[in-house]
């Protein structure tokens, strides 16, 4: 009885270190970076949903229409991501105010709640359910995502209220449904890909192991999927001339299914990449496992609920992305950003294999947890159970022996960001009402525009006599579309600059520290880390009119 006292006690203070941990390392330095470009996205419609109640693209001075209108309706309400994210940017806003902390701490805060859930999931799975819900929140791609202005973190944690809500027993059938569908409903409206894939996960699962929980998930899976493409097909999109990745299927099916390939293989690559799912310690505990007569009670852990529906939400994201997108730029990244939910959840049915090994060779508790705590590390911790750390999967990417350096290193510090740079050398001389600011490449914008946006005009990302122009004239009028198509008080250009100064400008070069623009956006596959050795890769070239 005093030994499991004892125990009970050391979980309750695992669980109070584990998340004060997770607590400093989501919320240190909060106000760096800057916004990228896709989180100052989600404030400049939070923003918008201040003054107007809706995440419209046009503020009364400014634009956000990326990619020609490709992310918006006709009316320029945001069509490509649904909405819930920007209602929360809109209210981190409103509560902690019109900074780079204030608009992603709401954000990172729901993040942090993602402990709960997942620790009363592990709870039931695991004997070290805080060491496990520890290294799953603080690992390197999963900080990176909840420390973001964007659906990373809701997504993340209304996955791990699904994974409860299968565990728990419900004394309300009824309740279990609504809570289910409830659920559902704001997933989809978070981002629908990761809702369609994880809801259909739980379905998969009660197909296969348990069709009483298909009357709760079969019709929460349903109306959430219904309710997002009522919403999506209501906003009527701007016509472009660019085909989808789907299309191939149809007008190019033999290229469609190699390009599908090679969506396969970067999203596994870059799993094992980053350490979410490290092929070599499955192939060790494979070759373990096969060589041994208790092979079933080993990957007994594999049959739980949990694991299997983590394993399927895997397959099925991953031949989804593939499907439908393919993988991103010439480099073949895959879409680690539409899985966040799955970054770090697909080492849990690992770590409750490893569990079950350490289980079976050391009998003591006591030594069963110390032992258990310090495989679980090393494997967290280690990329060297990677395929991708001996074998680098393409050209130019880092082969890092642990991703925890660097990405705790650049939040406890206070690194160079010359965007601030940039923004405070803009900001020192007062715009004029009518004042603009072209910048390339254009994907900039949304962080001139929330950083910036009150003093000037940006100059928006518009081909003339397109489709997209038409509808902005329509919806805001042409007297306020032709402010933007004056000559501009400033040009910026990152990296690459004008071949000569326009005449009547001055240039500034500020040393900029990472290969692209957007090298600070989360996905480990793509961020670029700066020490205080770093040299410039080049410059952000500001012309001022003079």
């Amino acid at each position: 009885m005093v030994h499991t006292s004892i125990l009970k006690r050391g979980a309750s203070w695992r669980f109070f270190i584990g998340f004060t941990l997770v607590a400093f390392a989501y919320l240190w330095h909060l106000d760096m970076p800057v916004l990228w470009g896709d989180e100052a996205g989600t404030a400049v419609f939070g923003k918008n949903i201040i003054e107007r109640g809706i995440p419209v693209g046009f503020d009364g001075r400014n634009l956000a229409v990326f990619g020609n209108c490709a992310s918006v309706s006709e009316t320029l309400l945001s069509r490509k991501i649904p909405w819930v994210q920007y209602y929360i940017g809109s209210l981190s806003i409103f509560l902690f105010g019109e900074t780079t902390t204030g608009a992603r701490l709401l954000f990172v805060l729901i993040g942090l709640c993602s402990f709960l859930p997942l620790y009363a999931v592990l709870k039931k799975e695991s004997s070290h359910p805080a060491v496990i819900t520890t290294l799953i929140l603080l690992w390197p791609q999963v900080v990176l995502f909840q420390r973001s202005a964007r659906y990373y973190p809701i997504v993340i944690f209304l996955f791990s209220v699904l994974l409860w809500t299968y565990i728990h027993h419900f004394k309300s059938s009824k309740f279990h449904l609504i809570l289910c569908c409830i659920v559902s409903l704001i997933f989809f409206h978070t981002h629908q890909l990761a809702a369609f894939c994880s809801l259909l996960s739980f379905v998969i699962l009660g197909l296969l192991k348990n069709k009483r929980s298909l009357q709760v998930y079969l019709p929460a899976f349903l109306l959430g999927f219904m309710s997002w493409a009522v919403f999506y097909f209501s906003l009527k999109g701007v016509p472009d001339h660019s085909p989808d990745h789907i299309q191939l299927l149809f007008e190019f099916p033999s290229r469609w299914v190699y390009v599908f390939l090679l969506g396969i293989k970067a999203s596994i690559l870059d799993l094992d990449y980053i350490n979410a799912f490290p092929l070599l310690a499955w192939g060790a505990l494979i070759g373990l496992v096969l060589s041994r007569k208790n092979r079933r009670q080993i990957f007994e852990p594999l049959r739980s609920p949990v694991a299997l529906v983590i394993l399927i939400n895997l397959g099925i994201q991953i031949v989804m992305n593939s499907g439908l997108v393919g993988f991103e730029t010439s480099h073949q990244y895959s879409l680690l950003r539409y899985m966040p939910q799955l970054i770090g959840f697909s080492l849990i049915p690992l770590f409750l294999v490893l569990e079950r090994v350490v289980s079976h060779g050391v009998k003591r508790p006591t030594a069963q947890i110390c032992l258990g705590s310090f495989v679980l590390a090393a494997v967290a911790f280690s990329n060297i159970f990677t395929f991708s750390y001996w074998f680098s999967p393409a050209a130019g990417r880092q082969r890092e022996i642990s991703w925890w350096p660097p990405v705790y290193a650049e939040i406890l510090e206070r690194r160079p960001d010359p965007f601030k740079t940039l923004i405070k050398t803009i900001s020192q001389e007062k715009g004029l009402n009518d004042q603009t600011i072209v910048a390339w490449p254009p994907y900039v914008n949304e962080i001139l525009n929330f950083y910036v946006g009150d003093r000037y005009l940006i100059i928006p990302n518009v081909l003339q006599n397109s489709a997209c122009e038409e509808s902005i004239i329509q919806e805001i009028g042409l007297m306020n579309y032709r402010r933007f198509k004056q000559r501009p008080k400033w040009i910026v250009f990152f990296l690459n600059p004008l071949r000569d100064t326009p005449p009547g400008y001055e240039l500034k070069k500020i040393p900029f520290f990472r290969p692209s623009p957007d090298a600070t956006r989360p996905e480990l596959t793509r961020h670029h880390f700066v020490t205080e050795d770093s040299d410039p890769f080049g410059y952000i070239y500001v012309y001022r009119k003079l």
